[in-house]
């Protein structure tokens, strides 16, 4: 998992850097990490941006690692985390009309506490929320924030086959803006000349199948794979 842009712990703006994303990051952090001072880093972050939460108190997680060498007497980092509403501009308002403003809900600061559940009773259903998390390194001041990530608040509507067995978008096994864990499982294999003869399964966690020759898994991938290879088999 990709690792979020790092706060400056100076508390006055940075000039704009010129330099590549990447690039900035490496250099920030060699000079934080030369100053001898202890420092967070935001490592991941969940629910991601752009998933459908399933949930209107939705549990917000987030993977720090502390850089430096702490003192003996370790104050540790504080958590907070906010959520707020999407407002979305109203192309009809005029120059001079107020801008809305985002209803935000805040976590207390949080010593080691690296999740929060949203209280019931702040968000609504079938709505479009921002979060992020601030760290805060108690000992040395320094500080990091997270992007600030989009996400929507509704019930998952029922998967059609199409939408199984496909994988992340950096091919890891869960999908996050469905919720499927898929799996595949190659049952028979023989080498014989044209099209290749084998029998592939795919499992999916939200397969509702639980009959069929294949069980759970599903039926197998491939083109002219399964007919050969159930007559290899009967």
């Amino acid at each position: 998992m990709r690792a979020l842009s790092l706060e400056s712990r100076s508390r006055e703006p940075e000039k704009a850097s010129k330099l590549p994303p990447g690039v900035e990051r490496a250099d920030r952090l060699d000079r934080m990490t030369q100053s001898g001072d202890t420092f967070p880093m935001i490592e991941d972050v969940y629910p991601e941006h752009g998933m459908l939460l399933g949930s209107v108190t939705p549990l917000l997680t987030v993977e720090v690692s502390r850089l430096g060498v702490p003192p003996l007497i370790d104050k540790g980092l504080e958590f907070t985390f906010t959520i707020c509403s999407k407002v979305e501009p109203d192309p009809d308002a005029g120059p001079f009309d107020p801008v809305p403003t985002p209803v935000c809900v805040n976590s207390p600061g949080q010593v080691w506490g690296d999740t929060w559940r949203v209280p019931a009773g702040k968000l609504e259903w079938g709505k479009q929320y921002e979060w992020w998390v601030r760290v805060v390194d108690l000992d040395s001041g320094a500080t990091a924030q997270s992007d600030k990530l989009l996400v929507t608040t509704g019930a998952r509507q029922p998967l059609t086959s199409a939408h199984l067995g496909q994988r992340g978008s950096d091919g890891q096994e869960f999908l996050p803006v469905t919720g499927n864990y898929t799996s595949t499982f190659v049952d028979a294999q023989v080498a014989v000349a044209g099209p290749p003869l084998s029998v592939t399964r795919t499992y999916n966690s939200l397969d509702g199948r639980t009959t069929g020759i294949f069980a759970p898994a599903g039926p197998p991938r491939g083109t002219c794979a399964s007919r050969r290879s159930r007559r290899l088999l009967t």
